[in-house]
């Protein structure tokens, strides 16, 4: 896989993050489309945002929990 078209997929991912997964594989769609990639490795970089946006989320979460925690105390 060409790390130029992961992180390319990851900033673009990053400007609208908010809006959840549906919105992530949309955009990788579009993105994938620039590329002359075979379905097989349309659905590879497909995967990996959808690692990356459920890695991101894990992230935040795990800092509000850990926020929500140490007000408790």
């Amino acid at each position: 896989m060409d790390q130029n078209i992961i992180n390319e997929m990851e900033q673009e991912y990053l400007k609208y993050k908010h809006g959840g997964l549906l919105p992530a594989i949309k955009l990788s769609v579009d993105i994938l489309d620039k590329y002359d990639l075979s379905v097989n490795e349309k659905e590879s970089y497909t995967a990996a945002l959808i690692r990356f946006t459920v890695e991101k989320f894990e992230r935040e979460r795990q800092l509000i929990v850990d926020a929500d925690e140490n007000e408790m105390w």
